[in-house]
């Protein structure tokens, strides 16, 4: 059964028509740079993208500074200007040579040999391409904290090859050609960049990680574009997995992680040859990115009453996709499976101990009811990240129920 309807909405490369969540920032950065689409060569400005939280990936900066250049590419060519947008991620490289080399390669520049060749030929031979074809570049510079780390590296070639090059070609270049965007991990490395870099900034865009319901809007599109069918991944597993992966619910906040655990759901699903994704599919895909590995010891190390509420809630997940189930039905399941074992039921306030305790341990996740619902009342589920039916034959095991 094929699922897909256009794979690459769902890789690492696809650029998005716009950017669900991001498009204020967006428009600050294509407000920031629409002097080039109007009368280019004049003047040149950079902006900087970087993560506002240390350390997390996977929150747009990449994507938000590609779709700046396709926009402003975009509007260049209503106005007869040619702007040709160029990404380079330095973080493996070594040094200018490797930067100017990847620029060539990209542009198509013939007759140059990178090898033997200084930064100063690479930079000319650019430049003079630019000129005689009368196109200017937006030079996308990612991960630049990184090439700054190198031993040896020299941080003036950097700042005058492409941030001040009109100084080394005066007479040579008659306008501004390339137009920098850079691109930083996060606003501790932007912080340790050199001063005459950040001196020449204008623009400072900080991206947060995305909370559970900014994922959630970014899933569903990609699903909508991606799939032959959105209703084949039901919204309740959209939720699933953006709630476990949302920064506002302790997860990383990484739409890429996002949409690749939705990839591999769906490969999981086609595979299968079904024709829907499942919840035993988002488990599985969660489980490869998942810090929670089910184990025997797991289980093994939980009290008699907290396995039998555990494998009660393991038979309703598996009736309800996704779904969370109430602490009423929960408490109804568990007394059922007390019933096959012969033991005496726990009291409710005693159950809402085993439930944080559960939690605790990342067994479970726990939600309170919402709009909709009469009173409030604990919403529970397996924690996302741990398939159901494993773990149910554990507990099956343990309880001598197998």
């Amino acid at each position: 059964m094929r699922l897909f309807k256009d794979y690459k909405v769902f890789t690492d490369s696809y650029i998005p028509p716009n950017l669900v969540n991001r498009e204020e920032k967006l428009t600050r950065l294509v407000d920031f740079y629409e002097y080039m689409t109007e009368s280019p060569g004049e003047f040149s400005r950079i902006a900087v993208i970087y993560g506002t939280v240390r350390g997390r990936s996977g929150i747009g900066k990449t994507t938000l500074a590609k779709l700046t250049a396709k926009r402003i590419s975009e509007l260049a060519a209503r106005n007869g200007y040619r702007i040709r947008p160029v990404y380079v991620n330095v973080y493996s490289m070594t040094g200018v040579n490797q930067i100017l080399t990847s620029i060539i390669n990209q542009l198509g520049i013939k007759g140059v040999k990178p090898r033997g060749s200084s930064p100063i030929e690479l930079m000319k031979a650019i430049l003079d391409d630019a000129l005689s074809k009368d196109y200017y570049m937006m030079l996308i510079i990612d991960e630049i904290q990184s090439i700054l780390k190198r031993r040896g590296f020299n941080e003036e070639q950097l700042v005058y090859l492409f941030f001040r090059y009109t100084e080394i070609f005066e007479g040579v270049v008659d306008s501004y050609r390339i137009y920098p965007l850079l691109v930083v991990f996060d606003m501790i490395e932007w912080g340790k960049m050199p001063g005459q870099i950040r001196s020449m900034v204008g623009l400072e865009v900080g991206l947060q990680p995305y909370k559970s319901y900014e994922l959630y809007d970014i899933l569903y599109d990609r699903i909508e574009r991606g799939l032959v069918d959105s209703a084949r991944f039901p919204p309740a597993l959209v939720e699933m997995i953006t709630d476990y992966l949302g920064y506002d619910k302790s997860g990383e906040g990484n739409a890429r992680t996002t949409i690749n655990v939705a990839r591999q759901s769906v490969e999981i699903a086609e595979t299968g040859g079904d024709d829907v994704v499942r919840e035993e599919y988002v488990r599985e895909a969660l489980s490869m990115v998942g810090t929670f590995k089910i184990s025997e010891y797991s289980v093994e190390s939980l009290g008699l009453h907290q396995k039998i509420l555990l494998y009660a809630l393991s038979l309703l997940s598996l009736k309800k996709e996704g779904d969370w189930v109430t602490m009423g039905v929960l408490e109804e399941e568990y007394k059922t499976v007390c019933e096959w074992l012969d033991e005496k039921p726990r009291v409710h306030s005693q159950l809402f101990e085993y439930i944080k305790e559960l939690s605790f341990k990342g067994l479970i996740q726990t939600s309170l009811s919402g709009k909709g619902m009469r009173g409030r009342t604990t919403l529970t589920r397996i924690s996302p990240d741990i398939p159901v039916s494993p773990l149910k034959m554990l507990l099956e095991k343990e309880l001598h129920l197998a």
